[in-house]
């Protein structure tokens, strides 16, 4: 008796728990009453840590019913400007799951009393937000019922935000049966970087040969030593057409699997700490860049594959292969020469500070946490490649191509240049070559000597002058009252306009006149847009208003004036 009772302790129980684990992934149900597109997949990358969950596109449009993706209650509520905005926490006592449903608008629906709590604890409490942990018999539901409206609270852009956890970890949704696209389309394979400890990188951009096989350019044997790290930069397409993330990752040599990650689950580990998925130096939000480190990035296990284990001369075949979610994959193949190592980084020696031949730019890694025990090269070029080059952003001093090589850090980096001219404004800028975008680091004042920065990104630095103006625009979609209780109570009109600028950025103060008089605006950094309010009770006196707007960048340049008339 006491060996049968053993046994089941050891082997039949741990299948029961196994087979309940997998049985409740069928119970959760599409969370909206429309298919609507996925427009941001889990573990995209982020700035601060990785996307948890799965986005859920509403087309701009605040108010589409949000419902109970399972049986259990509600266990809390919270509220903040930023970040989750109204959010609620949904647990399934029967499984041990819990749902996080965030950005929301209301809480209306067959939970009754919910959305008059969240009312008067948004009267009661602090403006700043706050959280509360309801009992388990206060708020119960069931899968499929109505506990919220879709709204943009905390991000600025209509969606909403879903994700699947327990006591473990976070759960990809696209993995659960109701959650599977209809997706047949590989992901798509960007470009290889390879880092060497012996001091050699080399980034090779991706070749569709046909759906889902790749070659890398130039199509050679590459040639490397020592201990490498790979990295791939890639993502996926699904119904939003967006550039999603990945499912899974594998590089193997030969039959051998050296890597392997597949992201339908995270542990809590994983998922705040982004740099052991991504080379977050080279790895961009907007516009979306995914770059996938192919090794633990731990001290385990800190490089892809080691050459000194192969003589020199051999030849050692790569293959890496992409997953989506639906299994549909792409792979690269290539092949790598064995050599003897160039270039030999001291290990003892870590440095984290760096400077140009001439002394004129320094960037100081003191402050931020460094991985990897290569360098920074910091080289001055001869001139800007005229087909980085935009219109209106014009070179304007030297330039530096910034090139870390087996080096990634977390933070911001402390960078500093000398002025070469006394007493003019001047500009310093980055340029990102992964994502191809111009960004401003620094803009000088009358008689600084040097202009001090934060760098997050490795690229090209240099002295830019910016004579590109603004530009203000009709948004292309803005309808924020969708379904709301009341929108025909709201006593303004409103009125929103798109500020956009490809140089310094455009600055945050404007000229707004309302018939002639200057008006009151709000400006939302989210879209950049600049919103004003009109009172509808000005109907009384006049049909129509006339409003003017002209901006302005951060170098100083003025857009023309954008007219709207406005009929009341």
């Amino acid at each position: 008796m006491i060996r049968n009772f053993i046994y089941f302790l050891i082997v039949i129980l741990p299948s029961i728990v196994l087979t309940a684990e997998k049985d409740f992934s069928a119970k959760v149900v599409w969370p909206l009453e429309f298919p609507s597109p996925i427009s941001g997949t889990f573990t995209e990358f982020r700035n601060s840590s990785l996307h948890l969950g799965c986005d859920f596109k509403t087309y701009g449009l605040n108010g589409f019913v949000v419902k109970s993706v399972f049986d259990g209650y509600i266990e809390t509520l919270s509220y903040s400007k930023t970040g989750y905005g109204l959010s609620i926490n949904l647990f399934a006592p029967s499984s041990g799951l819990h749902a996080k449903y965030a950005h929301l608008n209301d809480l209306r629906g067959d939970l009754k009393g919910l959305d008059t709590l969240k009312m008067a604890l948004m009267l009661l409490g602090s403006q700043d937000g706050f959280s509360l942990k309801l009992q388990p018999e206060n708020f119960r539901t069931k899968a499929g019922a109505t506990i919220a409206h879709t709204g943009e609270t905390g991000s600025g852009i209509s969606h909403l935000h879903l994700e699947l956890f327990d006591s473990t970890g976070y759960y990809n949704p696209l993995v659960f049966p109701d959650f599977i696209q209809k997706d047949k389309t590989p992901p798509v394979i960007e470009a290889v970087y390879i880092d060497s400890e012996s001091g050699e990188n080399g980034v090779f951009r991706a070749r569709n040969e046909n759906n889902s096989q790749y070659v890398l350019e130039p199509d050679e044997t590459l040639k490397f030593g020592g201990k490498l790290k790979l990295k791939i930069a890639g993502y996926d397409f699904i119904t939003s057409r967006n550039h999603n993330s990945l499912f899974g990752l594998k590089l193997e040599m030969k039959n051998r699997i050296l890597f392997e990650k597949y992201l339908d689950k995270v542990n809590f580990k994983e998922a705040f700490n982004r740099h052991l998925l991504y080379d977050i130096n080279r790895s961009s939000l907007f516009p979306s860049h995914y770059v996938y480190n192919l090794f633990l990035n731990e001290n385990e296990k800190n490089h892809s594959l080691d050459l000194s284990e192969f003589s020199p001369g051999s030849v050692i075949p790569l293959t890496i292969t992409l997953f989506d979610a639906n299994r549909n994959s792409s792979e690269v193949r290539f092949s790598i020469l064995v050599t003897e190592p160039t270039i030999v980084v001291n290990e003892r020696k870590k440095e984290n500070k760096f400077s140009s031949s001439d002394g004129i730019l320094n960037l100081d890694f003191s402050k931020t946490k460094n991985f990897g025990n290569g360098l920074v090269g910091i080289n001055k070029l001869d001139g800007i490649d005229e087909k980085i080059l935009i219109k209106g952003l014009e070179q304007d001093g030297d330039a530096y191509e910034i090139r870390p090589v087996n080096f990634n850090w977390i933070g911001k980096a402390k960078g500093a240049v000398r002025l070469k001219k006394k007493g003019g404004l001047q500009s310093v800028y980055l340029y990102d070559s992964e994502i191809k975008r111009w960004g401003l680091l620094a803009l000088s004042k009358q008689n600084e000597e040097n202009l001090k920065f934060e760098i997050t990104h490795p690229g090209i630095i240099a002295f830019m002058k910016d004579t590109s103006p603004p530009k203000i625009r009709y948004p292309f979609m803005m309808n924020r009252n969708y379904d709301l209780s009341d929108p025909a109570g709201n006593p303004f009109i409103e009125r929103f306009y798109s500020v956009s600028d490809i140089g310094a950025g455009p600055g945050e103060r404007f000229e707004v006149y309302l018939d002639g008089q200057n008006y009151p605006y709000e400006f939302d950094r989210d879209r950049y847009n600049v919103k004003i309010e009109i009172p509808k009770s000005l109907r009384k006196k006049k049909d129509f208003l006339i409003v003017q707007l002209r901006a302005k960048d951060r170098a100083g340049n003025y857009s023309e004036w954008f007219i709207d008339l406005v009929k009341l």
